[in-house]
């Protein structure tokens, strides 16, 4: 009856918060569950203040904001959560490489998609910006992976390949220009780079309190021409983060020219 059903549902709403619990007597954690930042987006639920996307508050300095520390604080729960590779996507950017090209993956998070490219014979170089994250790849990858933070890049004509899978969208859009810039220099010419970033009209954060820069596709375009891509093409798919919101993907797909 009635109360089945109920009880099955707030079982299924339980489950992953004990799979994630939040840490206990720490001021301001970020530890929260997928499901319980969904129940925060349709107002039932206190546990994450939701900043809303028409409202825009004053953003902190990056390096400030809550970003960091939700990735510190939730690196095993968030590496480890229900996830696979986007196969499609990778299959397309690694058939632009040559066998056993360089790759550079940035924000590997857990791993995933570095085991899939390495899988594959690629010769890939996983970096995460989040030691802890960074800690989580490396168990399942059974390497060391480098900790290194988007402007720490300093390779040059290095790359066949770089796969940026959601992870520059946590850049400000003031710094995300420099950003693409230091990704142009380190591929060889000819190389590719693949990257994810949530669409919206302005910077942001979601329920978690993670910066988001929200570009439109518009934008976006903008900030690569500005950066020196001479051309970025990009796709439109709808989906979901972490966060379980419906979200409007934009994946931009660019090419060092050869000289």
């Amino acid at each position: 009856g009635f109360m089945s059903i109920f009880l099955t549902y707030l079982a299924a709403l339980i489950r992953p918060l004990t799979r994630c619990p939040a840490k206990s007597g720490r001021a301001g954690s970020l530890r929260l569950s997928p499901v319980a930042c969904r129940l925060s987006l349709h107002g039932r639920a206190p546990a994450a203040k939701l900043i809303d996307r028409t409202r825009r508050t004053p953003l902190p300095p990056f390096d400030s904001d809550h970003t960091s520390q939700f990735y510190r604080e939730n690196a095993a729960c968030y590496a480890s959560r229900p996830r696979r590779a986007p196969d499609t996507r990778l299959d397309t950017f690694l058939s632009r490489l040559r066998p056993g090209a360089a790759v550079l993956e940035l924000g590997c998070g857990g791993g995933q998609d570095s085991a899939y490219m390495i899988a594959k014979g690629f010769d890939v170089t996983p970096t995460d910006g989040s030691p802890e994250l960074a800690a989580e790849a490396s168990r399942l990858l059974g390497r060391k992976i480098a900790v290194l933070r988007f402007e720490e890049l300093r390779w040059r004509d290095a790359f066949d390949g770089v796969w940026a899978e959601a992870c520059l969208l946590h850049v400000p859009r003031a710094g995300l220009v420099g950003v693409l810039g230091r990704i142009l220099d380190a591929l060889k010419d000819g190389g590719v780079l693949a990257a994810s970033f949530k669409s919206g009209k302005a910077e942001g954060r979601d329920c978690f309190g993670r910066f988001f820069n929200y570009p439109s596709r518009d934008v976006l375009v903008r900030l690569f021409d500005e950066a020196g891509w001479p051309e970025v093409d990009v796709a439109e798919t709808e989906g979901s983060g972490y966060d379980g919101a419906p979200t409007l993907w934009l994946h931009a797909t660019a090419v060092k020219l050869r000289k």
